[in-house]
């Protein structure tokens, strides 16, 4: 057995560092390129990897390049992409139905709607792409539309193969001899180029079945008279009509397949057989850690996309082995984003996760200073020998992290010297599901002001978790006064030490939240005291029973945010004792625009995260609506974000964290991980010297001017020379933008202009100046 060994291996980076500072506005895509769907190859030699984060383009073994959403392309996933030699273009599809168009000289990019504005289907995903004299083959979920390459108009479109149902998805295109051949969801389909492909009498189809039900045909290579089919992953030779398996090689277990001149190349999960024209097979690759996607045969060297591991090149003679991945996270999966001291913490699996293939390695990132440090069962021996994956909820603290997994228990790592161990049924006494047992599922994990941690364990008969930080020791409490048919789920601990809890039945439906008051004795749950909250208009007045988001703003406020909109509790100190009930229940938003359809800001919008910044400010992110940036009161929205407006790569917002020493936000979608650079951060304890820049701010050239190291809350006076005001302004948080408008909106004029700055209480005052050019 032949194994794979790197050789050369070079990793890129192409990812801004945290500490290098970044423009306020200025957007940035975190991306994975791990995951390689496609490759094409041009004659010049350049590498075109299109994965599941964007696409990366190898010049040279020293040089690579990368593609997001910020540059230009459509999304992040592409599903297919080939290289047009005549026009030197990459034509890139995606599962939409768009297509982008990359210009290889000027790296400019162009997009392509009209298959995706076809409003008679419903799917239009694009499965395959093929250059054949200067025309571009699209493979669609509805038939095959043909472009002109040097204009990019469509010229045609066949949308019935033959004798197949008319609008049939098309699986994969070959253009060879003058003749087309298909794999389509329904079978098998060749035509001659030179016929009337509109005609559906020109097509010879061959479909197939199996127990009566149509069977695709996923990929077709025509090789001198042989004609191979992939049929699921099943390879096989299609002969007068009849499909036979190959001798010599197993058929089963076939992701893709290629050939170049005379040979044929021939994907599994972990390796690569050659098959010459007399079906005589050779192992040129071969290793158990490989995951291959995709291939691509030219120039004598095989090309190889994975599953995680990025573009893998070797010649024929498997001599030399290269890989190259630029750096990043290790897929493009983030939940339960934290920000502490500028390190990242995200995990990988998202909500209610279901079977596919990165689970055994959805583990968790931590990003610091421009390096990514991705932990899962492939780079830590801890984690792959208690069979450790699915990280779902995490915790960032000063010291350590811990993550919580979707059944394997609780994991702790050292943030100085990295050392992990890990917490399940066997060695803590967490309890899992009904089910199972063993199965140990961490809804919600926090610490409390002491550094205990607390954890809750989801359908397990002791929900509630803590570990003593001083004593060393686990201790687990039953249900705290509800019924059995509430779930605990969610966990957020307040500056009071209060613990507050979502709950869900088993449909997954909400049931509102439950507050903890621990007591004096937390390894007792005799002296808890607690109070169920609901949406009933007397008990909690939650705007909906599911609760999907809960923070704390800078005044002390707890924010709720819920299916069905926002509400705020004023006196979260109180809930749990008082018996007043304006102290008990929460307040609804109100929307100071009076005009609006609603008096309550967004109302019924579907919220999944919450953050808030160092101007008190909240940013809330959605299901489908993307992101707003309310006031600190909660009354106006400041920005609303979507992936329509700006760079943000979806509307479905995940996970929100904040980073408030460089002010960036990151935004943890269904489709990767994108920031914006907001303007509050943390604030000083000395002003003295206010930073303003750009200096000189140029009317005309610049937008704004920034000003930075300021206290908590500060009052900002403009003086011109002569000690006129001719400006002012308040700030919260440490950094504050001003248009450099007078009080009437009005340019000043040129000069130069001192900026005071009084803290609110008035025993601190910085001062900076600007010069001003009009």
């Amino acid at each position: 057995m032949q194994f794979l060994k790197v050789v050369s291996s070079l990793v890129i980076g192409m990812v801004p560092f945290l500490s290098v500072a970044q423009n306020i506005g200025e957007w940035t895509v975190y991306s994975s390129y791990s995951t390689v769907n496609s490759i094409s190859v041009s004659d010049e030699g350049n590498v075109y990897s299109s994965t599941l984060g964007g696409l990366f383009v190898l010049e040279d073994e020293n040089n690579i390049n990368t593609y997001t959403t910020i540059d230009g392309l459509h999304r992040l996933d592409i599903i297919q992409s080939v290289f047009d030699e005549v026009n030197n273009q990459l034509v890139i599809g995606f599962i939409d139905g768009v297509i982008n168009v990359v210009d290889a000289n000027t790296r400019s990019i162009r997009i392509i709607e009209d298959i995706n504005r076809a409003e008679q289907f419903t799917s239009k995903q694009i499965n395959d792409i093929e250059i054949y004299e200067n025309k571009i083959f699209v493979a669609t979920d509805f038939g095959i539309i043909v472009f002109d390459a040097s204009d990019l108009l469509v010229s045609d479109s066949y949308l019935t193969i033959g004798n197949f149902n008319r609008g049939s998805a098309v699986l994969d295109i070959t253009l060879v001899q003058d003749s087309i051949f298909v794999g389509t969801e329904l079978g098998f389909g060749k035509a001659s180029l030179s016929e009337n492909l509109l005609d559906a009498n020109v097509w010879i189809t061959t479909p197939f079945f199996e127990e009566g039900i149509p069977t695709a045909i996923n990929k077709v290579r025509k090789l001198d008279e042989f004609t191979l089919v992939l049929k699921g992953d099943s390879l096989l030779e299609l002969n007068n009509n009849r499909l036979s398996e190959i001798t010599g090689i197993d058929p089963d277990g076939v992701v893709d397949i290629d050939y170049f001149e005379t040979r044929i190349a021939i994907a599994y999960r972990s390796k690569v057989v050659f098959l010459d024209s007399d079906f005589s097979s050779e192992t040129i690759l071969e290793d158990n850690q490989l995951s291959i996607r995709s291939i691509e045969l030219k120039n004598d060297k095989l090309y190889i996309g994975t599953l995680r591991q990025g573009l893998i090149i070797t010649d024929f003679s498997n001599e030399n082995v290269d890989s190259y991945l630029p750096t990043g996270p290790f897929l493009n999966f983030f939940n339960n984003l934290q920000v502490k001291n500028e390190v990242l913490l995200s995990t990988s699996t998202a909500e209610f996760p279901s079977a596919d293939p990165f689970n055994p390695i959805r583990g968790y990132y931590l990003f610091e200073n421009g390096k990514w440090d991705n932990v899962n069962q492939a780079t830590n021996e801890v984690m792959d020998s208690f069979n450790y994956g699915l990280a779902y909820t995490a915790y960032l603290g000063d010291e350590e992290l811990y993550i919580g997994s979707w059944g394997e228990g609780i994991l702790r790592q050292n943030l100085e010297s990295g050392e992990v161990s890990i917490f399940n049924a066997a060695n803590s006494g967490l309890t899992g599901i009904e089910d199972n047992r063993n199965y140990v599922v961490i809804g919600g994990i926090s610490e409390d002001s002491d550094k205990n941690l607390w954890a809750t364990s989801f359908q397990s008969d002791f929900p509630f978790n803590l570990y003593s930080n001083d004593q060393d020791e686990w201790f687990h409490f039953p249900n705290i006064g509800i019924s059995s048919a509430d779930l605990y789920y969610r966990l957020f601990i307040d500056s009071n030490d209060q613990k507050w809890i979502s709950l869900i039945d088993f449909g997954n439906n909400g049931k509102g939240l439950l507050v903890v008051d621990s007591g004096s004795n937390l390894e007792d749950d005799s002296d808890d005291t607690f109070r169920k909250l609901t949406s009933d208009a007397n008990n909690g007045n939650l705007p909906d029973d599911n609760v999907t988001a809960i923070t704390e703003d800078k005044n002390g406020e707890i924010w709720i945010g819920t299916k069905r909109g926002i509400a705020r509790f004023i006196f979260p100190d109180f809930i749990v004792e008082s018996s007043n009930s304006s102290e008990i229940n929460a307040q609804w938003l109100i929307n100071e625009d009076t005009s609006a359809t609603s008096r309550f800001l967004l109302r019924d919008v579907n919220v999944t995260s919450m953050a808030v910044n160092q101007a008190n400010q909240k940013w809330v992110g959605s299901e489908n609506q993307g992101v707003w940036l309310l006031n600190a009161e909660g009354s106006s929205i400041e920005r609303h974000f979507t992936a329509q407006n700006s760079p943000l790569i979806s509307n479905n917002i995940l996970s929100i964290a904040i980073n408030d020493v460089s002010g960036e936000v990151f935004f943890a979608t269904d489709l990767g991980l994108v920031s914006y650079v907001d303007t509050p951060v943390n604030s000083v304890n000395n002003m003295e010297e206010l930073k303003v820049f750009p200096n000189p701010f140029v009317y005309g050239i610049n937008e704004q001017i920034v000003v930075e190291n300021l206290a908590d809350i500060t009052r900002i006076r403009v003086l011109g020379v002569d000690g006129t005001v001719v400006y002012e302004f308040d700030a919260e948080g440490g950094r504050v933008t001003w248009n450099g408008l007078d009080y009437f909106g009005n340019r000043l004029g040129t000069g130069v202009y001192f900026l005071v700055a009084i803290s609110e209480d008035g025993n601190d005052k910085g001062i900076g100046k600007i010069v001003i050019i009009n």
